[in-house]
């Protein structure tokens, strides 16, 4: 592996890390924005939160 490889290597890790932390920022961004406009916040965080859950399920069920 040359140092280039590496260097390509390490800079799509930070960027990987820096997409989630962008994809995060903006779940909650909308996430408030939602409770603000929806005229049923309780409903639709409880539906956020089941595929949530599901999404979690479907993972591990992956790694098995």
């Amino acid at each position: 592996m040359s140092r280039g490889d590496r260097a390509s290597l390490a800079g799509s890790i930070n960027y990987g890390k820096a997409a989630k932390q962008l994809i995060g920022s903006n779940l909650e961004i909308f996430r408030l924005f939602f409770r603000i406009t929806s005229p049923a916040p309780r409903k639709f965080s409880e539906n956020l939160r089941f595929s949530s859950i599901k999404i979690n399920i479907a993972k591990k069920n992956i790694k098995k």
